[in-house]
């Protein structure tokens, strides 16, 4: 057989049709669709040379025309940890006419899911093909590298924890938001005080009757007359701090790194007697500070009462942790917005999270046993993370509101609309409020940010854009 150079000129997505039917049948669990994979052309590159030394990325190798995965071993360095983009990286060069690139792929896709199938379960990673175009001979196309390249957030140390506990610290003490002021709770009471007023009454009743008093006591032993003073006492009973915001507490507030919370609660001012439940792991300092702050400028409205904050664990060792018995969850009614901040750097100090997944079902289900009354559940949620106990979703009985943090590229994370749906709530982003979901039966569609769900068999798949 001669040697022939060819590129993809065909559609892509018309040239995956037929072995996509075949791996979507063997990938039930997944929460991605794989027409979406191939949704989009891919890359053109003269050549890729993966940063195999970047501890943010792990490469996962595959010979020239072979879709087996070489260092299988490596993917453990990703395992657990919030993916945030995959690159399948391929040649074009090919030795047949009959060959099709994208069938490889998917061999190439399938090998990855079979090897790590939690990537599937994300909505929120950025999926890229990139073919290399440099080759002229199958020499040459041996020499590029082909396979996978996978881009992670670290987990978080010790020493990350640090820096995100002072940045969570220097958001909501900054001078621009405004001061404490000292307020004292007075009580007054009326006390009566009876002097003598150097005159004395007549012994007469004609006398008295008529008005008449004498400047002296007489040999008639005459009664003094006396006047009354009331006098108002005042007792301070208590102190307390009130937050004076400053005239450039809302220039702060715009210029905060994200103000999703902020959007949200102000476009939803009939949510009352909240009950938030928020994640205060790893990177979600921003946001934890974000909701201090809100508290701390509308806390005289009383419509936060609630908080609860959870940390996937206390720093417990992944392996030991039990699905609804993971800890890490403190709450705290907002008697005093000190009283919330103290809980929340008490909640952030105890632990900064592990694998990816949170415990955010069964920090839901604490909250609303301790605080059966809030009327309104928000639940600030991390869009980066999954949600590790779902399993429990069919114990949550109330509607739960889902702010999310950290949108990147419009692509939002499955599970929370999951959550939303079962529960009848809602989703939040910065942009909109999807209060619909409810609606939605079995094959229904619904576009959030930039990406399209279909409910199939009771659960969120990510789809093609409708």
């Amino acid at each position: 057989m001669d040697t022939v150079r060819i590129f993809c000129r065909l559609p892509f997505l018309i040239l995956v049709h037929a072995t996509v039917l075949f791996l979507s049948s063997t990938t039930t669990a997944q929460n991605i669709d794989y027409d979406y994979l191939f949704q989009s052309k891919p890359i053109l590159v003269e050549k890729y040379i993966p940063d195999s030394m970047n501890r943010t990325k792990v490469v996962l190798p595959t010979d020239f025309n072979s879709a087996e995965i070489k260092n299988k071993n490596r993917s453990l360095a990703f395992a657990g940890k919030k993916v945030t983009k995959v690159e399948l990286v391929y040649s074009t060069y090919r030795l047949s006419k009959t060959f099709s690139q994208p069938e490889l792929n998917q061999k190439r896709i399938e090998a990855l899911r079979k090897l790590s199938p939690d990537l599937f379960k994300s909505t929120v990673i950025e999926w890229k093909f990139i073919g290399q175009t440099a080759a002229k001979n199958e020499d040459d196309a041996k020499q590029l590298f082909h396979g996978f390249v996978i881009t992670f957030l670290p987990a978080p140390d010790k020493e990350f924890a640090r820096r995100e506990f002072d940045y969570f610290k220097s958001l909501i003490h900054s001078d621009s938001l405004g001061k404490d002021s000292l307020v004292e709770t007075v009580k007054y009471r009326l006390k009566k005080k009876r002097f003598t007023t150097g005159l004395y009454y007549p012994n007469s009743a004609r006398k008295r009757a008529a008005g008449i008093t004498y400047e002296k006591k007489g040999i008639w032993n005459r009664k003094p007359k006396y006047s009354f003073q009331v006098d108002t006492i005042a007792t301070v009973t208590s102190t307390s701090k009130v937050f004076v915001p400053s005239r450039t507490a809302m220039v702060y507030v715009a210029n905060l790194p994200d103000s999703v919370i902020f959007r949200v609660l102000d476009r939803k001012k009939e949510w009352k007697n909240m009950l938030f439940v928020c994640d205060v792991t790893g990177s979600m300092a921003p946001y934890s500070a974000e909701l201090m702050i809100w508290n701390k400028l509308n806390f005289n409205t009383g419509r936060g009462k609630y908080f609860t904050f959870f940390n996937d664990g206390d720093n417990k060792p992944d392996k030991r942790k039990v699905i609804g018995k993971t800890g890490g969850i403190y709450h705290v009614e907002a008697k005093d917005y000190e009283d919330v901040e103290k809980q929340a750097m008490h909640t952030i100090r105890k632990g900064s999270g592990g694998d990816a997944p949170e415990n955010n079902l069964e920090a839901i289900l604490e909250a609303t046993t301790r605080f059966p009354d809030a009327s309104e559940i928000v639940l600030i949620a991390d869009n980066w993370a999954n949600i590790k106990d779902l399993e429990l979703l069919k114990k949550v009985n109330r509607p739960v509101h889902v702010i999310l943090c950290g949108i990147f590229n419009g692509l939002v994370n499955a599970d929370y609309v999951q959550l939303a749906w079962s529960t009848k709530g809602s989703v939040h982003t910065m942009e909109e409020d999807i209060e619909n979901l409810a609606l939605l039966n079995e094959g229904g569609k619904i576009r959030i940010g930039n990406n399209t769900f279909k409910l199939e068999k009771g659960k969120f798949v990510l789809i093609q854009e409708l």
